[in-house]
């Protein structure tokens, strides 16, 4: 159910702390969406996920990641 009120109302969606790894991308698909990921450095929960509408034109890039502090940045233009 909050799935289905997500793929009606919400065009970007970005979850922090998501702890996902680069090779469980897959199973993060949301139809209509286009997913993107800055992949967890530590054994600890970390990772940003964004999920942005396919409607709307994004290109997605890591700007600065720091494997041994929790800070990262990431950019995403519309």
């Amino acid at each position: 159910k909050i799935l289905l009120k997500v793929n009606r109302t919400i065009n970007i969606l970005v979850v922090q702390e998501a702890n996902i790894a680069e090779d469980k991308m897959k199973f993060y698909n949301l139809e209509c969406f286009t997913m993107h990921g800055l992949f967890k450095s530590r054994q600890i929960a970390s990772g940003i996920l964004v999920a942005v509408r396919r409607k709307l034109t994004s290109s997605f890039e890591v700007l600065k990641t720091m494997k041994n502090h929790a800070t990262s940045a990431i950019a995403v233009a519309f």
